[in-house]
């Protein structure tokens, strides 16, 4: 599975700096580059709220994954996340 941000593919999703009080939303790409259906999708992002993701891609097929952080401290670099996404490869 790729995860891409702006078309291009990345490790982390970086949400910059946001102060106390404020929120970003961020949306990614997750494109699903192998010849299994991936069923039961479940997207985790540490400290970020997922608002929307797809629980099902086919094979050659991609999906939105929508996030958003509200930081309920001041961080003084801008927040790096990995996404961990857990499912069920299947061959038909």
């Amino acid at each position: 599975m790729k995860i891409l941000q702006n078309n291009n593919k990345i490790s982390f999703i970086d949400f910059g700096i946001v102060e106390v009080g404020e929120s970003k939303e961020v949306a990614i790409t997750v494109e699903n580059d192998s010849t299994a259906y991936l069923e039961n999708l479940v997207f985790k992002c540490e400290g970020v709220k997922v608002l929307e993701a797809p629980v099902r891609l086919d094979p050659n097929t991609s999906g939105i994954v929508k996030l958003l952080w509200v930081p309920s401290i001041s961080l003084k670099k801008p927040l790096k996340a990995e996404l961990k996404v857990e499912g069920i490869e299947v061959y038909k």
